[in-house]
């Protein structure tokens, strides 16, 4: 007898618990990066050209990330102010992420995203889990994690191919 395409592995079944207990602490915060990531996968899957794939996922999860934080410096009393870094350095890096679909820029957002995540998490444990900011800073620590994977999985697990050759691949 076949195995089935969709049969459950360990690490789907912890993913789907992790991800129900995010939603039930979370709750609303969860659903505006959300919306936004998978809409731009989504879309970016329809409109990057071949050699942009390999950087699809992160850049569109970073995306949720960025359009929560846009989101957050309009609705916010001097929102801005709070995210105005964060909404740089990441517009920055997923440009020039997406122009160069190369190792330094990713590592550059590793950097940063590592950078933020250590202080996401000091702010997280310093303050209490109850306290209105909080569920926001749980997503926010969530999303940084997974952007580092997504970015780490670009960097140490993308074929030695040079620019020439990718490109060269792309009109195949």
């Amino acid at each position: 007898m076949e195995k089935a395409k969709n049969s459950w592995t360990p690490l789907s079944i912890i993913g789907s618990i992790g991800g129900a207990a995010l939603g039930i602490y979370a709750g609303i915060n969860l659903l505006v990066p959300g919306i936004i990531t998978f809409g731009a996968f989504f879309w970016f899957n329809r409109v990057f050209p071949p050699n942009k794939r390999p950087v699809l996922a992160a850049i569109a999860w970073q995306m949720g990330q960025l359009g929560w934080f846009l989101l957050g410096a309009i609705l916010v009393a001097n929102g801005i102010n709070k995210v105005g870094l964060d909404v740089a350095i990441i517009t920055v890096g997923l440009i020039w992420l997406y122009l160069s679909v190369g190792r330094a820029a990713a590592i550059a957002l590793m950097l940063y995203q590592s950078a933020a995540l250590a202080f996401n998490v000091y702010t997280f444990a310093a303050g209490s889990l109850a306290s209105p900011g909080a569920k926001g800073l749980v997503v926010h620590i969530v999303w940084r994690a997974v952007a580092l994977i997504l970015l780490g999985y670009f960097v140490f697990n993308r074929q030695k191919k040079s620019a020439d050759q990718e490109i060269a691949a792309s009109f195949d």
